[in-house]
């Protein structure tokens, strides 16, 4: 990154170096294109962004790490497929449902308090 490495360059597949890196589950280097600002909503070519990647790949912490730092739980690949319908395991699945009932809650209180 110190030598002016493009985090958000892409391949023939639309992948980002941040969406390799979590399908690789390379942790390591997702944390580091994370705090070079990878974007965490760019998508490939099928839709799959950070967060589809991460819960596919069963990766709780990077998972959480993405939720931290906004990733939304309702975006959907062209398949119309979510994080929580492509997580890889039960403990991904179960830090994805609390993200979404949380997500969810903080939409309607945005919402009620917008239409006041």
């Amino acid at each position: 990154m110190d030598r002016g490495a493009d985090v958000e360059a892409r391949i023939s597949s639309g992948a980002t170096p941040l969406l390799i890196a979590l399908k690789r589950r390379r942790l390591d280097a997702a944390g580091v294109l994370l705090k070079a600002g990878a974007d965490i909503g760019a998508c490939d070519k099928d839709g799959w962004n950070a967060l589809l990647t991460a819960a596919s790949a069963g990766t709780e912490s990077m998972v959480r790490e993405l939720l931290d730092r906004g990733a939304d739980v309702e975006v959907t690949n062209v398949a119309g497929e979510t994080a929580l319908s492509v997580a890889a395991n039960d403990s991904v699945a179960r830090v994805l449902e609390r993200a979404d009932c949380f997500q969810r809650w903080h939409r309607r209180a945005s919402l009620a308090l917008w239409r006041r």
